[in-house]
């Protein structure tokens, strides 16, 4: 049902003339400007297509439209799903929440002769050490907020990903 976000990479990257890097501690904001700069995104979240198969699932995202779309919504993303067919609507809220299943990851992809510009366009994202601590910062809030599973499971990661081996160990448990 899943390949890692490491194969997909891999896989893209097989691909002449064109890129594709994993980051984690996404937000809403940066997944628009990558968007807006033309770049599409890989993201992977939560999904339930039945009760009792839930499975962590990629989207392309390639667009969005700000603006309420329901009195619970402010906007939304459009993408492709390998599952629900292409030009799906994905409202903001209901995005985030299926999103933070998987440290709000996602992967820009790109043509190489864009790389450079990618840097601009990721801002603190782009450099590991930063991505890492920014990641960390927005997942010791959702775990001192929520407290569910995700946030605990997010918290591990980013301690890792910060070196925090012990931290790591002791938000997974």
């Amino acid at each position: 049902k899943n390949v890692s976000p490491k194969e997909i990479v891999a896989f893209v990257k097989s691909v002449d003339g064109m890129g594709a890097l994993w980051r984690q501690g996404g937000d809403r904001q940066r997944l628009k400007t990558l968007l807006a700069a033309g770049v599409p995104v890989i993201v992977e979240t939560w999904f339930v297509p039945e009760p009792g198969d839930e499975m962590g699932h990629y989207r392309l995202l390639t667009g969005f439209e700000d603006g309420a779309t329901d009195a619970d919504d402010e906007g939304y993303f459009l993408a492709h799903d390998s599952f629900l067919g292409p030009d799906r609507r994905l409202g903001y809220r209901s995005f985030d929440e299926a999103w933070r299943a998987f440290n709000r990851g996602f992967m820009p992809v790109y043509p190489l002769a864009r790389q450079t510009e990618l840097g601009s366009l990721l801002g603190p994202l782009a450099d590991d050490r930063s991505m890492a601590l920014a990641a960390l910062a927005a997942a010791q809030a959702e775990a001192a907020e929520r407290g569910d599973a995700f946030a605990w499971f997010n918290l591990g990661t980013s301690l890792l990903a910060a070196g925090d081996v012990a931290g790591a160990a002791t938000a997974y448990d």
